[in-house]
């Protein structure tokens, strides 16, 4: 999926609000960097939600891969942030 500018903003803004640290392992990154990404619950291509900030979270790459391929524990770690 093509990354816009606003994708681009849209993950330096959720990078930012956690202070450049993934959000499920606790990892501390400077920026700027991709090692620290922009991870959607809902995917990008849900255009109702892509840009919601209650959608999306800082996480590591390992965090952000491990997520993708256990999507309960996503979803049960997701839920207790909400």
């Amino acid at each position: 999926m093509k990354i816009n500018e606003l994708d681009r903003l849209f993950s330096l803004y959720i990078r930012n609000r956690a202070n450049w640290t993934c959000e499920r392992c606790g990892k501390k990154y400077t920026p700027p960097t991709n090692a620290l990404h922009c991870s959607h619950f809902h995917g990008r291509s849900n255009w109702k939600v892509r840009y919601d900030p209650a959608n999306a979270n800082a996480a590591c790459y390992g965090c952000h891969s491990y997520f993708e391929s256990h999507p309960l524990e996503f979803t049960e770690w997701k839920k207790k942030q909400l």
